[in-house]
């Protein structure tokens, strides 16, 4: 399990924060901002920031110089307990790089750090989340469009439950983040070229692969480019290679090839199988290069991943569940309101019905036809008293079933 290391941030109302390269005084060296937008009152929210793989950390200010994979459980995880005071959104908070760590900032407050590594950006607020990539060793960025720098602004909407990101400042322009989208930190800030580099990470292609959970249902990897690549060699593409066992792990697994990619892609999914099931699948990569007389070579693979699932095209059930789904409520515990999303695939009858724990109906949110696509609604308990309830969603042949708890 990660250790999470708990960060206490205390802010003051008269108290305002900027990142590098504004004007106005005082400044906070940070890299990566975080604030709000339309927040409900009164309320407290936690905004979380956590690794998926290897960590890369540097010293301050690069003295003395050199990447080394991080060991320190804050830099790797680190999260705001955050207690919104407003609703306009001014309340932003900060997370250092590793290579401005020990820079001072306002009235000395600790900041948390994160390194170069593949992270998570989440909240309790909702189930929204998405994946950011500083996995560049280029960082921090001199060559870049527009006279900007590392620097880049995460704003959350209470009112649409969407992330957005900016690399200009607070006003913005604001771009949307869709809801478990993977970005590149070298493609946000627009980077000269665009091509990444990772051969000053040490042991860069044996820690680089990781699974991630995009919400489609099926098994996602992401790695990185090749620390050799343009150096001694020059990668032509990516092989992906699947072994498939059911019971334990075997400890020697029979990899075969399923895919080739090209060489500036770094992601894959895998439409064979649904995730989560019986079985295990366990995936590598390796690099694709010809020397100067065209012969073909193919680099040691990556670290291997392992994810749980079944096979897709045998899975109805499973199915099922991708295509239909009742989220969790949000926030829960609540008082007195609470949104819940759901999503169809098909025109027909829906109903969204709240129950008691006896069984007894005591709202009907949802009774109509609905076209296929997202929704949301409101659910508001100010006359019920508190308790467990149940809300159970209803269309074509989905039928889900979640709790929530409501606490006056």
């Amino acid at each position: 399990m990660k250790l999470i290391n708990i960060l206490v941030f205390v802010t003051f109302c008269s108290i305002r924060l900027f990142s590098q390269g504004q004007e106005d005084p005082p400044v906070w060296f940070v890299e990566l901002m975080l604030g709000f937008q339309n927040c409900p009152q009164p309320n407290s929210y936690t905004f979380y920031l956590e690794n998926q793989g290897t960590v890369w950390a540097t010293h301050d200010d690069f003295i003395p110089p050199g990447f080394f994979i991080n060991e320190d459980p804050t830099i790797n995880d680190s999260y705001y307990p955050w207690h919104v005071r407003n609703t306009v959104g001014n309340d932003w908070r900060g997370w250092n790089m590793v290579f401005s760590q020990d820079h001072i900032t306002i009235l000395d407050t600790l900041v948390p750090v994160f390194g170069y590594g593949l992270y998570k950006i989440s909240t309790n607020a909702s189930n929204s989340y998405f994946y950011i990539d500083y996995r560049d060793a280029r960082i921090p960025y001199l060559n870049i469009i527009y006279n900007q720098n590392i620097d880049h602004w995460i704003k959350y909407d209470f009112n649409n439950h969407n992330f957005y990101y900016s690399t200009y400042g607070t006003i913005g322009p604001w771009t949307q983040i869709e809801n478990r989208e993977y970005l590149k930190i070298w493609e946000m800030q627009e980077t000269y070229p665009v091509i990444i580099s990772t051969s000053d990470f040490p042991n860069y292609w044996e820690n680089c692969l990781v699974p991630v959970n995009d919400g489609s249902g099926y098994p996602r990897i992401v790695w990185g480019r090749h620390p050799q690549d343009d150096l001694e060699i020059e990668v032509d593409n990516y092989k992906i290679y699947r072994a498939v066992s059911s019971g334990l792990p075997p400890p020697n697994p029979i990899f075969t090839p399923i895919a080739t990619v090209g060489s500036n892609i770094y992601s894959f999914t895998d439409y064979d199988f649904a995730s989560g099931g019986p079985l295990n699948l366990q995936y590598r990569i390796t690099a694709i290069y010809e020397d100067f007389v065209e012969s073909v070579y193919e680099t040691s693979p990556t670290n291997t991943v392992l994810i749980r699932g079944s096979l897709y095209k045998d899975n109805f059930k499973k199915d099922q569940k991708i295509e239909f789904f009742l989220s969790n409520n949000y926030p829960n515990p609540f008082n007195p309101v609470t949104i819940i999303d759901y999503k169809i695939v098909s025109t027909g009858l829906v109903t969204l019905i709240v129950y008691d724990m006896l069984g007894t109906e005591v709202a009907s949110l949802v009774n109509e036809i609905k076209e296929a696509g997202n929704y949301s609604i409101k659910f508001n308990a100010e006359k019920l008293p508190s308790g467990i309830y149940f809300y159970q969603i209803r269309a074509s042949d989905f039928v889900g079933t979640k709790k929530l708890i409501l606490l006056k």
